[in-house]
């Protein structure tokens, strides 16, 4: 199964604790029940954090909630690429 996003909760916790948190559950499920889908989420999260300026997503995530009104963010799905 091919999977097209990963989604984060940010109700508690912000972008990147959320992905930090969302990478150690799968890395617990793997552990527990290997499969393919789950190992690709791993590899995809885990470039994610290392890859982004998480100051400058939260600063985005900030505005959208401030210009919205709302929280726009509690969930937020991680759009993943092409090759996934």
């Amino acid at each position: 199964m091919i999977f097209k996003e990963i989604r984060l909760d940010l109700s508690r916790h912000c972008i990147q604790t959320a992905a930090r948190l969302k990478l150690e559950h799968l890395i617990r499920q793997c552990l527990k029940a290997p499969d393919q889908e789950t190992e690709k989420k791993i590899e995809v999260l885990t470039d994610f954090l290392l890859q982004n300026d998480f100051g400058e997503l939260r600063k985005r995530i900030d505005r959208a909630r401030k210009f919205l009104g709302v929280d726009p963010a509690s969930l937020c799905p991680l759009t993943c690429p092409p090759t996934c």
